[in-house]
């Protein structure tokens, strides 16, 4: 079996993602999503997640994983930046 890889995040469109469906099963959703991502650690898979391409993309892409709070209490949201030595997200300018 060989996989395609997912295209660069850029390249993924809104209007791709944002199509009216009806709402599958769940098992419906994962086997119809085209990206599976294992998550392995110590030689062990954890758990298996089943995502669209631009979720793939983001996974695949080794991100920095930071614990924050919720954007409605205060904590970041899409766009913001982060600086890894002070720990601190910023809000874009408007």
């Amino acid at each position: 079996m060989s996989l395609t890889p997912p295209r660069a995040l850029a390249a993924v469109k809104a209007d791709e993602l944002d199509a009216k469906k009806q709402i599958p099963s769940i098992a419906e959703q994962q086997s119809a999503l085209p990206y599976h991502i294992a998550y392995v650690i110590d030689g062990v898979v954890q758990t298996v997640f089943h995502v669209e391409e631009k979720m793939a993309a983001i996974l695949m892409s080794e991100p920095v994983v930071v614990q924050c709070a919720a954007p409605l209490d205060g904590g970041p949201d899409t766009d913001w930046t982060y600086n890894a030595q002070t720990g601190e997200f910023s809000k874009p300018a408007e």
